[in-house]
């Protein structure tokens, strides 16, 4: 087995398995999910198998669960996380090996993480850039008109999808397919998702916004930066209807629409 593996902040490990490296490179330890992590180093999720490692690990497993619980009594389980059993049984195996990756990644599982991933891509050097001509990064295509950018409109620094449409003024954004931003609208500091809404008027700082949002004329979503810079990301849910003049506070989550 090959784990593909990264550094991040010490204080960060404890939200991924965290692996031990010799100096040969090979891995002669993995917590997952530590609560006091011992190191820095820590798995990118990605691993590499040989297929008859894999499944044989995987039966000697569900043989050890089923003899645990039938002296219990209990149902068969399943087995869990591959974080949980797989992996650490690999590792004592002898035979994992990792490979530390040499250029960027981020975890996005959280909205922090999710927030300053699309940050990073609108940096002035970017750490990755999408549209390398040697190793472009595509997603699947959206067939939409081109972007539309009115006289009115005032862009820096930001991304804008195809089918959107920019009366207002964003700054340091990620704008989905077919979102609007009205004239007299701000948008700061923030990801909105596909077909949604800013009206005149509104403003949005420092938020995640899902598809086919509606923010009413006025209405104001997440707050600017404070003095050390770190924000306090606002998440509105997916076919949310905001209505005109309401606030929705910074770190605030509105849930999905019912649907």
């Amino acid at each position: 087995m090959t784990i593909v593996t990264t550094k991040v902040d010490r204080d960060e490990a404890f939200r991924f398995g965290v692996v031990e490296v010799d100096g040969t490179g090979r891995v002669t330890g993995y917590a997952s999910k530590p609560g006091e992590p011992a190191r820095d180093v820590v798995t990118t999720e990605v691993f590499v198998f040989s297929r008859e490692a894999l499944l044989g690990t995987l039966d000697d497993l569900a043989d050890d669960a089923r003899a645990e619980t039938d002296d219990q009594g209990e149902e068969e389980p399943d087995l869990e996380d591959l974080g949980d059993a797989l992996l650490p049984r690999l590792v004592a195996g002898g035979d994992a090996a990792a490979y530390p990756l040499p250029g960027y990644w981020r975890d996005v599982g959280t909205v922090d993480s999710f927030w300053q991933g699309h940050m990073d891509l609108l940096a002035p050097e970017p750490p990755i850039r999408l549209d390398d001509p040697d190793w472009p990064v595509l997603s699947r295509p959206s067939s939409r008109l081109p972007a539309r950018v009115a006289g009115s409109a005032r862009i820096v620094d930001s991304l804008i999808s195809p089918g959107a449409r920019v009366e207002g003024r964003v700054e340091r954004s990620v704008l989905g397919p077919g979102v609007v931003v009205e004239q007299g609208a701000v948008v700061r500091d923030s990801v909105i998702f596909s077909d949604t809404v800013i009206a005149s008027g509104a403003r949005v700082d420092c938020a995640v916004v899902d598809a086919r949002v509606r923010c009413g004329e006025g209405a104001a979503v997440g707050a600017e930066r404070g003095g050390d810079g770190t924000p306090d990301i606002a998440v509105v849910g997916m076919e949310v209807q905001i209505p005109a003049g309401v606030e929705v506070a910074a770190g605030e989550e509105v849930p999905a629409a019912d649907r």
